[in-house]
């Protein structure tokens, strides 16, 4: 398994889009990412293939989104499973960044296959009890893979303005 952080910065008329994949530990260049970031007003990191964060990458991203998010429009889209756990655990997590949307799993109790899908924050939108399994022909449903109270629960914390 790689254990590198993986990240591409593409910038549009928007702002900074930052796309992360793999593992946030101790070896994550977070510093980097972040001094590529200076002198950009508005940031979009998007966490969809953040795989794991361990410890040692908590204190690091805690180090990161703190002073990155200060001063400038930060959001989070596109929060893993592994991102939505840690939004869970420190209420923190975000820093100031606000969370626009975020992966939830599904398992089809059939198959076994897994789904993520995503979730806008503050849109209304709801994460459905089930979803339509694409691999089953006969209708098969995929069911909501978390306690909802329990995975849901960042979102107390992170209401967006209307």
């Amino acid at each position: 398994m790689d254990h590198t952080l993986k990240w591409l910065i593409n910038t549009d008329d928007w702002g900074a889009n930052v796309s992360l994949s793999g593992v946030i530990n101790e070896e994550a260049d977070l510093v980097q990412i972040a001094k590529n970031l200076e002198g950009q007003d508005k940031v979009r990191l998007d966490l969809e293939h953040v795989q794991r964060i361990n410890s040692s990458g908590i204190r690091e991203w805690m180090h990161f989104i703190g002073p990155l998010s200060e001063g400038r429009h930060v959001e989070l889209v596109r929060c893993s499973p592994a991102i939505v756990a840690q939004l869970n655990v420190f209420r923190d997590f975000a820093g100031t960044a606000k969370v626009k949307s975020f992966q939830a799993p599904y398992l089809c109790p059939s198959c076994d296959d897994q789904k993520l899908l995503d979730i806008e924050v503050g849109a209304g939108e709801q994460a459905p009890e089930t979803i339509p399994c694409e691999q089953c022909a006969d209708g098969t449903e995929m069911e909501f893979d978390d306690i909802p109270d329990c995975y849901f629960a960042f979102m107390r914390w992170h209401k967006q303005e209307e």
